[in-house]
């Protein structure tokens, strides 16, 4: 799973992705945790939606480039 496709699953269920799996993906969530973070804490984004919302979009741009 890509860190965008996390990002948009959480976006839509509203629950974290993979902890119903046998074997989830701690450094999927520790990323995806992280460009969350940098667009909150740069101030850029408002709220936790629009964090989430820039997040996807960095994640898809990242994932373009490699």
């Amino acid at each position: 799973m890509k860190v965008s496709q996390w990002l948009r699953e959480y976006q839509l269920t509203g629950r974290v992705p993979g902890t119903s799996e046998l074997e989830p993906n701690p450094q999927l969530a520790f990323w995806c945790g992280v460009l969350m973070g940098c667009c909150r804490q740069t101030r850029t984004a408002t709220s936790m939606d629009e964090a989430r919302a820039m997040a996807i979009k960095l994640a898809e741009f990242i994932e373009e480039q490699v």
